[in-house]
């Protein structure tokens, strides 16, 4: 009986292992599928995003395309219309180019200007200071050379041996200063007039309004650059007789021109000589006589004077 139930037993335990390691299978199984599952959808996202950066890489290349396509042709038109190295308005009026500058000359002198002539008090200013065998520089005005009168007085300028330099052939400041190419128009057009009426081909110019002024703001550093490779001479001032205000008494400019002198070892003066300055004309002699008593030298302005110049703002 013993036996029989020993025997049992024995029987029993292969049983219990088995099904055990069934049911250890089994959830092996489970286990191993559940895995699978996420696998699979984790390679399915995987795949996804994929599938996205490539589609996302294959947008920026055509992007990439087209920007390399548009800058190629940027460049083409660029090369039609520029020669290599150069900007457009350097090319514009081949005429205004003078041999390159050697260098300036510096002199203890005071250099008389006059902006905005010629007209009738032009002709006065050339008798006071032809009485004292004194050359001044003649910043002219383009529109006042269409009358013959205006080209006879030019003339007188020129023969006298005084300077004449630019100034400006319209004086319109918000035209001029639109850009380098408006200003270069204007300037032509005045240089070619005064070539034509005395032969003299200036050399020297004066900004209307001086190198730095509230219309040129934009440009005015690009202008100056220009206009010092074609090479001309521009020249602001350190010395105002203050005549640009509408009524101004003759002593007034007097007094401003001698004080101003006396301030500096060299002076550039800045003085008008248009129709209405009678001012400035009764004030001349006075300057003079003053200056010439405490014995100051006069000279004109040429190319290479060294200049005044307004310092760029900070």
């Amino acid at each position: 009986m013993h036996a029989q139930t020993r025997q049992k037993k024995k029987n029993l335990l292969p049983m219990f292992v088995i099904t055990a390691l069934a049911a250890a299978a089994a959830g092996l199984c489970i286990v191993l599928w559940h895995a699978r599952a996420e696998m699979q959808t984790e390679l399915e996202t995987c795949q996804q995003q994929l599938d996205e950066a490539i589609l996302e890489a294959q947008q920026v290349r055509q992007e990439l395309t087209d920007l390399q396509q548009e800058y190629d042709k940027l460049l083409k038109a660029q090369d039609s219309t520029e020669p290599s190295g150069e900007i457009a308005y350097q090319t514009l009026y081949p005429e205004l180019m003078l041999e390159p500058l050697k260098g300036y000359t510096q002199e203890n002198k005071v250099y008389l200007t006059f902006d905005d002539g010629p007209s009738e008090r032009t002709v006065e200013i050339l008798d006071v200071l032809a009485q004292r065998n004194i050359k001044a520089t003649f910043f002219v005005v383009g529109s006042n050379l269409k009358s013959e009168r205006g080209q006879e007085i030019l003339r007188r300028i020129a023969e006298e041996g005084h300077t004449i330099g630019i100034h400006t052939d319209s004086h319109q400041y918000r035209s001029i200063y639109a850009s380098v190419e408006a200003y270069l128009e204007d300037f032509e057009k005045v240089f070619r007039k005064v070539y034509e009426i005395t032969g003299v081909k200036p050399e020297i110019f004066r900004f209307p309004g001086g190198s730095v002024n509230g219309y040129n703001g934009a440009i005015y550093q690009e202008l100056i650059a220009e206009m010092m490779r074609r090479g001309f001479s521009y020249y602001d001032w350190n010395v105002s007789s203050a005549d640009a205000t509408g009524n101004i008494a003759a002593s007034t400019i007097e007094k401003n021109c001698i004080s101003g002198v006396r301030s500096y070892r060299r002076s550039i003066v800045l003085m008008h000589d248009s129709g209405a300055k009678n001012s400035t004309v009764q004030a001349l002699p006075g300057v003079l006589d003053t200056l010439i008593a405490e014995g100051y030298e006069f000279a004109p302005l040429n190319r290479e004077t060294m200049p005044v110049t307004f310092a760029y703002p900070s």
